[in-house]
């Protein structure tokens, strides 16, 4: 807890000493103003919810709780074997093929560093280069991985065949995330908007991961997580009152970490809205396509093949 309230005045401060050292033509200006406002209004929320932040892991566990019940409910979903381990096999490709093209990703250079200029950025992503944190960060982090890992619960009954139909859903929803977010990094190699900030050191902005900005993982691993789980949730217990807090909290959480992503400095805001609406398409139409009264459904997800190159369909039928 120590550590942690350590973190929190560090993290006030660094925004602090940012707002006093900013020139006096962008200080003055609205929008920093706006920003300045709005920053130090977070920083007092923070410190103001210590409590909740110091137990997140209850919260977690809190929301685990739900994902429990799944296990005794009547299973709404079906397997079509030869389509789903086509898929997943095409998914396992995919996500070799993408991690292989992130991994050449060439750090920027010193110039290509000093070159940046926040002016050449849309309006809406400039907030973010005046952000870095590494408690937000680490934070972000903590979050999405124990958000990610509650779809773990839906499997640890086995009873008749959910083990294999959820497992197949699960893989699927987070392997689809995997390999497009991975895609999308290594086509735009995008500057991180820390790259923008004077105030983050050279060997920071000189790494290969500075240059994974678009799309946000982590938000779209994110709420591709909470739509799925909220999703299965509703599937299984379509009369309970608690799927609306399962979603609720959920994409709450969702929300909370891509606001850490760009608190962080790790993204700008159109890359935490895409990562969202791709994460969370992807978690409520892997369900979609596998539920027992859409055998003959209009939506289908499967593989297909443009060319030489093996890829994945949407199909939609009027």
């Amino acid at each position: 807890m120590y550590y942690l309230k350590n973190n929190l005045s560090n993290l006030q401060g660094c925004h602090s000493e940012r707002s006093e050292e900013s020139s006096p033509n962008v200080r003055n200006g609205f929008f920093t103003s706006f920003r300045m406002t709005f920053q130090h209004s977070i920083n007092k929320f923070i410190i103001r919810n210590e409590y909740f932040i110091k137990n997140k892991y209850l919260f977690i566990l809190f929301f685990l709780y739900f994902c429990q019940s799944l296990c005794h409910a009547q299973n709404p979903y079906r397997i079509n074997k030869e389509r789903d381990i086509t898929s997943c096999i095409l998914i396992t490709a995919n996500l070799f093929e993408s991690f292989y093209l992130d991994s050449k990703i060439e750090p920027m250079t010193e110039n290509q560093v000093n070159g940046l200029k926040r002016s050449d950025l849309w309006v809406i992503d400039r907030s973010a280069t005046y952000n870095y944190s590494s408690t937000a960060l680490t934070t972000s982090d903590i979050l999405v991985a124990g958000l990610c890992a509650s779809p773990l619960l839906l499997l640890i009954n086995n009873y008749n065949s959910r083990f294999t139909e959820l497992g197949f859903m699960t893989y699927e929803v987070f392997g689809i995330t995997g390999f497009l977010q991975f895609y999308a990094k290594a086509a735009t190699t995008r500057a991180r908007p820390y790259t923008y900030n004077p105030e983050v050191s050279l060997s920071e902005k000189i790494t290969s991961e500075a240059r994974r900005s678009f799309f946000s993982a982590h938000t779209a691993f994110a709420f591709a997580t909470a739509v799925y789980i909220s999703t299965v949730y509703s599937d299984y217990e379509p009369d309970s009152k608690y799927k609306y807090y399962v979603w609720a909290g959920t994409l709450g959480l969702a929300g909370t970490i891509g606001f850490l992503r760009w608190y962080g400095g790790a993204h700008f805001p159109t890359d935490i809205l895409t990562g969202a609406v791709i994460g969370s398409a992807i978690g409520y139409l892997v369900p979609l396509a596998h539920r027992k009264d859409n055998v003959n459904s209009s939506w289908q997800i499967g593989p297909g093949l443009a060319g030489n190159n093996l890829l994945f369909n949407v199909i939609c039928r009027f």
